[in-house]
């Protein structure tokens, strides 16, 4: 039967191919397990978020279409000109539209991170005229590094209009090696990513 062929072993005894199927498995089944283990306690597991590249913004959908997260990575070097110091975030705007035209993207925008509720928040919607767009600057100090904003509301889809379409818009201000400070603007094209969860808030504000 065919259960019963052997293969000859190294020693020159018969090894049942059933005992030689069981080991292979057994072998592949302890390298994956083990390479499950070295991502896992390296803090890399298959399912962790990913990370921005310094100078990259990108947008992700909220968990169960609740609207959008955008995210940037920045470093002083990314905004300020070679020997700049005292760089500092004060806003991160967001341009929104609706996957619906029929549906008002400033009534459709329910809820912001960081919202009213954040001390030292300040929120500004304004819609484009002529168009389904609205402005959406929050203006806190964000950290650099990574720094992400988030808009809750359904149907919701990053604005096309002009200059702004696909972008993110950061207001920042630094002290140059020689002068006064400097306030400035720069705009980040956005590309579709994950969610990155790790720096979403907690708890959802309700909305």
């Amino acid at each position: 039967m065919e259960g019963s062929r052997e293969q000859p072993s190294r020693a020159g005894l018969p090894v049942p191919r059933r005992a030689v199927r069981t080991a292979y498995r057994f072998a592949i089944g302890m390298i994956f397990g083990a390479l499950l283990t070295a991502c896992s306690s390296s803090g890399h597991s298959l399912h962790a978020s990913a990370r921005l590249a310094a100078g990259q913004a990108q947008v992700a959908r909220l968990p169960h279409g609740d609207g959008l997260q955008f995210c940037v990575s920045v470093r002083a070097r990314d905004l300020a000109p070679s020997g700049s110091s005292h760089v500092y975030i004060h806003s991160i705007s967001s341009f929104i539209t609706t996957t619906d035209d029929t549906t008002p993207a400033l009534l459709a925008i329910t809820g912001r991170y960081p919202g009213w509720d954040t001390p030292g928040t300040t929120i500004y919607n304004q819609p484009f005229s002529n168009s389904n767009s609205v402005w959406l600057e929050i203006i806190h100090e964000f950290p650099l590094g990574m720094a992400c904003i988030e808009a809750y509301g359904h149907g919701l889809a990053p604005s096309r209009y002009a200059a702004f379409n696909h972008r993110i818009l950061l207001s920042y201000t630094y002290a140059p090696a020689h002068g006064p400070g400097t306030t400035s603007q720069k705009l980040f094209p956005i590309h579709w990513g994950p969610y990155l969860h790790r720096y979403s808030p907690r708890h959802r504000p309700k909305h």
